[in-house]
């Protein structure tokens, strides 16, 4: 069976269903139209699934070891994409987090600390934050799901100490970022 001669242009539309059009069947608006449309279409599902496979794999990757019957040596990596579903820089968040019994933590310096902090705040230095962590321990009844709040200046000494406390083994942990982020709305 051969197919009806095409014109001298060809395109291929959606490669899974691999239409050839003319530019005879170009001609009208509608066609145009039709053509475009199937497109467009072909590209948004392209699209879809550049966006949606590195994201399930992501995910997936992610929460292996959660759900790996053998124990695995977790890296820090690993530890931050499992449970860094907890948002940055969320005041809200932090509020209620640490309204429902979470533990607040300001990690600047014990002058800083005194000079001005947010009430109920545990001061642990980040330098002192790794050789601490008994104290944290004790902080949150040795419960590793304890929701953290952490904090510091400017968020980036926060920011280490979140990934301290990730490594430690801690899930939910966020960064407040600053002290002046507390009462941002």
């Amino acid at each position: 069976m051969s197919s009806p001669p095409l014109g001298s242009t060809q395109l291929l539309v959606r490669g899974d269903q691999a239409a050839r059009l003319t530019l005879a069947a170009l001609e009208s608006a509608s066609a145009r139209l039709r053509v475009f449309g199937a497109i467009v279409h072909g590209c948004m599902m392209v699209m879809r699934t550049l966006i949606a496979v590195p994201c399930a794999v992501s995910l997936m990757l992610a929460l292996a070891p959660a759900f790996s019957s053998e124990p695995a040596a977790r890296s820090a990596d690993t530890l931050t994409s499992a449970a860094s579903w907890l948002p940055d820089h969320e005041p809200a968040l932090a509020r209620r987090l640490v309204a429902s019994g979470g533990l607040l933590l300001d990690v600047r310096t014990g002058e800083e600390y005194a000079n001005r902090h947010i009430e109920g705040a545990v001061n642990i230095p980040i330098g002192e934050l790794k050789v601490r962590l008994a104290e944290i321990e004790r902080l949150t009844g040795s419960d590793k799901r304890t929701p953290i709040v952490v904090y510091c200046a400017s968020g980036r000494r926060a920011q280490q100490a979140k990934d301290v406390l990730l490594e430690a083994g801690y899930e939910q942990v966020t960064n407040l970022g600053g002290i002046d982020d507390w009462n941002r709305r």
